[in-house]
């Protein structure tokens, strides 16, 4: 079950075709919502953005990163896109970690543990791994038909080039989404949903 995060279902596209560009009615709106209310949004990036950046970004505005976006391939080439929820809740299982680092990312209740970019980078290969080694067992399912594995293409595409991500979707207040759509690193902010956080 784990890794099925290495898809969104379907609601990331890359190029966006829908853009904040100016839009004054979207940022009044926003700015008119009260901090209770949480927006979920996706996020392009100008460039692609390292797994230190992104990490620095979480750190800085504590945001929430429900799912990463990880450049596969060569822009424009046909290849489903693909990421990782590498912050979501889940039961660590220290045996499967042994195979496949990170597969679970590990936390720790010691206030000074930090998720590391080397985590992150060794977790959405271990998605991938584990993928592939399933798939080769007769046990995973096929992107594509054929003999074709999907996921030790894109093993090796990032084994080459690194984990870099295109975006992300978060999960926030109005007023750091805001913040976040002033900065030179975001392209493009899409709103996806929202609703009322009152505790």
């Amino acid at each position: 079950e784990q890794a099925e995060n290495i898809f969104y279902d379907g609601a990331f596209l890359y190029p966006n075709l829908f853009s904040w560009e100016d839009s004054k009615e979207h940022t009044a709106d926003l700015a008119a919502l009260p901090e209770y209310v949480t927006v979920e949004a996706r996020i392009f990036f100008s460039q692609n953005l390292d797994m230190d950046q992104i990490l620095k970004i979480r750190e800085e505005y504590q945001l929430p990163i429900t799912w990463i976006g990880i450049q596969n391939a060569p822009e424009n080439f046909d290849i489903r896109l693909c990421g990782m929820s590498p912050f979501s809740a889940h039961t660590i299982y220290y045996e499967v970690n042994k195979k496949y680092p990170q597969f679970c990312v590990e936390t720790s209740k010691n206030p000074d543990f930090a998720i590391t970019s080397q985590n992150l980078e060794e977790h959405f290969k271990s998605l991938l791994q584990f993928s592939s080694d399933m798939l080769e067992s007769g046990r995973g399912a096929r992107v594509y038909g054929g003999e074709r594995n999907y996921y030790q293409e894109v093993l090796d595409y990032v084994e080459e080039n690194g984990v870099m991500s295109y975006g992300m979707i978060v999960a926030t207040s109005p007023q750091v989404l805001l913040e976040l759509k002033n900065h030179e690193w975001i392209a493009d902010i899409t709103i996806l949903d929202g609703w009322l956080d009152i505790g």
